[in-house]
């Protein structure tokens, strides 16, 4: 891969963690069903991932994004054949900045836990996590076979799970994303 893919990458994983819930329930507010607006947002971002290369100005992203999320909810009331109508402006996408400031700091907790890792876990989970690299890119650099670099980064994260539920009893919704952290008796983390 070149170093233009790696560099999309990355951005993809920054837009995802910026956008995830807002787009979700920008489209939670058009379709009014969870279920419905889960699997629209999936689709959102599967179509956004695969497109994500095509982007050519990062200042439009925003609005790049919600156009894609406007025509897939467009195109599942043409599916579903219902009879609500789509007005011409769609109202501005919710703003969650409690849920997003929550998020961000099960994330900030999770890039310290990652941070404190002794190498070399930590190495492998800050190059493929943050630095966007692919296992197999991790291999490459760090001169291992893939199998050994796919095991490292696994018992990395094994790792991180153990310190995570060491401290906190952690609530995920079925797409994987932290929705509820309560801290043990004996958690530290602040």
């Amino acid at each position: 891969m070149n170093e233009s893919t790696d560099f999309n990458a990355v951005d993809l994983n920054a837009v995802i963690l910026r956008f995830r819930l807002r787009l979700r329930g920008f489209i939670r507010q058009q379709v009014q069903d969870d279920a419905v607006a889960d699997d629209l947002a999936q689709e959102a971002w599967l179509r956004i991932t695969q497109r994500f290369g095509q982007l050519r100005d990062n200042q439009k992203i925003e609005a790049w994004i919600y156009r894609i999320a406007r025509n897939i909810v467009a195109d599942h009331f043409r599916r579903h054949h219902e009879t609500t109508v789509l007005p011409d402006e769609l109202p501005a996408p919710p703003d969650n900045r409690a849920i997003e400031e929550t998020q961000q700091q099960h994330y900030d907790y999770i890039r310290d836990v990652v941070g404190n890792l002794p190498e070399p876990h930590r190495e492998a989970l800050t190059l493929t996590i943050y630095e966007g690299l692919s296992q197999r890119q991790l291999g490459e650099r760090l001169g291992i076979s893939l199998t050994a670099a796919k095991s490292r980064v696994q018992r990395a994260r094994t790792e991180v799970r153990k310190i995570m539920e060491a401290c906190c009893r952690w609530k995920f919704d079925a797409l994987g994303n932290i929705i509820d952290c309560e801290p043990r008796a004996k958690c530290n983390c602040g």
